[in-house]
């Protein structure tokens, strides 16, 4: 749900990052009891696979995360649930504009509180990573970005049926199964919406190459670094063009939730006589 709200976005597997991994974890109503069941191993598997952890990383990362969660159920839970009903509620209702930049200040604030909370904590797990480590990470990042670069190689034609068959998927998880006609229908505005996969690509650099610097820098500031990470996260917001993207793909969908919903009633209607 968090998801449908906070991003809007096309699918990527780049930034396995320490916070985000965890909001997306804590803050996702399908996952919230997944979360705290499992988060410590979850959380060593995705940094692992980004970093190649030690056995001494893998446990001091496991203690901390458990800290964490103990001091997440006791302070932030309770918040988080009640926002997650009001996001689930606003979309059954219709999600307007103002509700919608209300539930993303909303998400802002708890993922700001959380990344307060672990910054010493990240910092110091930085602060333990070695030069074959930070390597591997921006080796992680390369492969991570590689579909996505074969993506921007397409021709327009190709980018353009690409993109419109990874949005009616965005939209099938959003509100359900499409029929043809309903595709038919999206698919225009769909393919009217502006080609952002370069600014994308090049967003999705720059934040890892930031990251990649806060990561090094915490071996000599281990203050500074828990300071700029707190900083990093908060600035994670995208380009002026892709939030229009984003805004554009939800209109798209969401936003023509009824309308489906009403065309498939009145075909329902005419093949049934009699059905109110």
């Amino acid at each position: 749900m968090v998801s449908q709200i906070d991003t809007f976005r096309t699918r990527d597997n780049t930034t396995r990052l320490l916070a985000i991994l965890l909001c997306a974890l804590l803050l996702s109503a399908c996952l919230v009891r997944a979360a705290y069941n499992n988060a410590d191993w979850l959380l060593v598997w995705e940094l692992d696979s980004s970093f190649d952890l030690t056995r001494q990383q893998k446990q001091f990362i496991k203690e901390r995360v458990r800290e964490h969660l103990r001091w997440h159920r006791e302070t932030e839970l309770a918040k988080t649930i009640a926002f997650l009903r009001l996001v689930q509620e606003s979309v059954s209702d219709g999600l307007t504009n103002a509700k919608l930049q209300d539930a993303v200040a909303t998400f802002a604030s708890l993922r700001n509180t959380l990344a307060t909370r672990l910054a010493p904590d990240s910092a110091a797990f930085f602060a333990q990573v070695s030069d074959a480590q930070l390597e591997y990470l921006q080796k992680s990042f390369v492969k991570s970005n590689k579909d996505w670069e074969r993506r921007a190689k397409m021709s327009p034609t190709e980018r353009r049926a690409d993109r419109t068959e990874r949005v009616l998927d965005i939209i099938t998880d959003w509100i359900g199964p499409l029929s043809d006609a309903q595709e038919q229908k999206l698919t225009p505005a769909i393919e009217a919406i502006p080609d952002v996969q370069d600014i994308w690509l090049m967003h999705t650099k720059e934040r890892q190459r930031q990251f990649v610097e806060l990561v090094r820098s915490a071996r000599d500031d281990r203050a500074t670094a828990a300071r700029e990470f707190v900083a990093w996260i908060k600035a994670e917001s995208a380009p002026p063009e892709l939030n229009a993207h984003r805004t554009a793909i939800y209109t798209t969908g969401v936003g023509n939730r009824r309308a489906l919903y009403r065309n498939a009633t009145s075909a329902l209607q005419s093949q049934t006589p009699g059905l109110d």
